[in-house]
């Protein structure tokens, strides 16, 4: 993960990053309820404004794993079973690299916990 990125995920919560490591049990599963990651609006604010260092994370981590950065997306736990025809288009305008016209919803929201989580994997090695 580029250090723009975990900057942006620790300026989001409000802490520095030895108070991450120091309580990184806390980031495992971003559906706890973790400060600047709890609301839509702050996670849809988050995806938005770093969408490209997102979709550059994205792009890496799926490669890791063989995978496209459709494939990762549609597998994350919270949207596995309950895909819609609107959250397919949201990313695939997501992906696309546009600040497109996303409404505050799932998909922004999965994201933004998606850095979460991964910095707190990233960080517990």
């Amino acid at each position: 993960m580029k250090t723009e990125l975990k900057n942006a995920i620790l300026k989001q919560i409000g802490i520095s990053e030895v108070e991450f490591k120091e309580n990184i049990l806390d980031y495992f599963d971003a559906r706890n309820g973790v400060s600047g990651f709890i609301y839509y609006s702050d996670t849809h604010k988050f995806a938005m404004k770093n969408q490209v260092l997102i979709n550059e994370y994205l792009e890496e981590y799926a490669d890791e794993l063989g995978m496209t950065p459709f494939e990762l997306i549609i597998s994350f736990r919270t949207l596995k079973d309950n895909l819609g025809k609107d959250d397919l288009k949201d990313i695939h305008g997501y992906l696309s690299g546009f600040n497109c016209d996303l409404k505050q919803g799932t998909i922004t929201n999965v994201l933004a916990w998606f850095c979460l989580e991964a910095l707190a994997f990233e960080l517990d090695q």
